[in-house]
This record gives structure tokens, sequence and C-alpha cells, in this order.
């Protein structure tokens, strides 16, 4: 088994949340963390996008990721001896599921449509999992650009106007469908977690700022740099993403052994 040094840090992060200069209010919710679970270094990011037509969806983006980040906060200790890569995985969609009856039940007893997007990827043992629900969107960028998630929308005539509307979210049902997705984790890997205000106008050209980056510090700067050049081509949404890099020199200590 190869385990790595508890105080060094293989995996990059950065996360960014911007409300931008037309909206009144930031729906979007974002959690990126990593730590040391059962030997290796484990990644999480995501969004939350909160419903626009529902005005207080960010109520539900909070409760999501506030929720996410307090069970992994909890997982580093929980499984600090007894840890199996099915156990975690397994609670991590137990906890969503219940976060997700929560934000249902609050509709039903608030008498208050709200709602939101959920886009996860949890990085462990040299492989990564998607869960997600909605139409924010994780980016994987390797010698080009690859969407892995699909947007769960569908198209409607609303008083003459063809509109796209979700067909699937957060708080919509009791029990929260969601997609799924696993593979191995490559050298290199650059994934990017972003709610539909980054989406709609970025360029592959845009994400090797972030590739050039070797420390969390010029990750971050290169995420603010990204924003402004979406807000420059005219993007009005709020803009949030969360990103996880594996540099090529690093890839040797995601693996368990060989």
């Amino acid at each position: 088994m190869l385990k790595r040094d508890e105080k060094s840090k293989r995996i990059l992060t950065a996360a960014i949340s911007d409300q931008g200069a037309f909206r009144t209010k930031n729906q979007d919710r974002v959690l990126c963390r990593t730590a040391m679970i059962g030997g290796y270094e484990v990644a999480l990011a995501c969004v939350c996008d909160g419903i626009g037509s529902f005005p207080n969806s960010e109520i539900s983006s909070e409760m999501m990721v506030q929720g996410i980040e307090l069970w992994f906060q909890d997982m580093a200790s929980q499984y600090a001896t007894d840890f199996t890569k099915k156990g975690f995985l397994n609670d991590l969609e137990h906890t969503i599921q219940t976060l997700n009856e929560q934000i249902f039940l609050y509709r039903e007893q608030q008498h208050e449509e709200i709602g939101c997007t959920l886009s996860l990827i949890l990085s462990i043992d040299g492989q990564y999992h998607v869960m997600h629900a909605g139409d924010s969107r994780i980016f994987c960028f390797r010698d080009h650009l690859e969407q892995l998630t699909r947007d769960e929308v569908v198209v409607r005539n609303v008083d003459g106007r063809i509109r796209s509307l979700l067909a699937n979210y957060v708080g919509k049902n009791r029990e929260l469908w969601m997609n799924r997705l696993s593979d191995e984790i490559r050298e290199g890997d650059l994934w990017i977690v972003g709610t539909d205000g980054l989406h709609k106008h970025i360029q592959e050209e845009d994400l090797n700022l972030l590739k050039k980056a070797s420390t969390e510090q010029k990750l971050s700067l290169a995420c603010e740099k990204l924003v402004q050049k979406l807000r420059e081509r005219g993007e009005r949404d709020n803009i949030s993403c969360a990103v996880l890099f594996y540099p090529k020199k690093h890839h040797k200590f995601l693996l368990k052994g060989k």
C-alpha cells in the first residue's frame, strides 16, 4: 500500500463563487475540500445552483452544501481506522438523500418553492465518482474538454416561448434520482465543477490557465481570471466553480500501490 505524509498535499484545489453585477443575490453555493481518510488523500468538489424562478432557492443550495461539508468533516475521524470505499460512497449517498428529503419537507411545510442543482465529484483511491442532478456540469480536461454530466432539462412551449426547464433537481421529490459515473484517475487530470453561469461561455483555451498552476494560490488566481473572462463575454448570471487538479508529477501518490 502506497501512502503519503499527511502534512504534504498532492491535490491542488480551488473554488470561487461570484454574484456578478446584474444579480441581486447569489443563489450558488460551492464546496471544495480535501482530507486524509483511511491513509489516502480524498478530494470532494461540488456546486449547487438555486433555481432562479424560485426566489429563495439559495436556501436549498446552502442546506445541501453545508450538510455535505459537515459530513466530510466527520468522515475523516469516523473512517480513520476502518475504511472501505464502498462504505464511504454509500455513506455519502445516504447523506445526500437525507439532505434532499429535508429540503423537500421544507417546501411542504413552509409552502415555499425552493430547489437547486447538485453536481459533485469525489476522488478516492485512484478513482473518481460523480453524483449529479440538474443542469450544472462537471468537465474533465485532459487532451480536450469533455463534459461528464448530462443536462437534465426538457423543452416546453411556455406562453408561446420555447423554454428549457429542469426535469430533475434537489428538493423536487422526496427521493432524489441522481446520475452516477465512476472511472480511473489519469495523471494530469483537471476537473471543473461549475454552474450554468460558468459553462455557457467557457472555452477550452481558458482551461490552460488552470493547468499551468503549480500551487493552490496560483490555481485560485487562475479561477479569478477565468470568471473575469466570462464576465467580459457577457455572462450575467452567478458564476461558481470548484476545481480539482492532479499535476503529473504527483500522480503516483493517488494510487494504492503496484
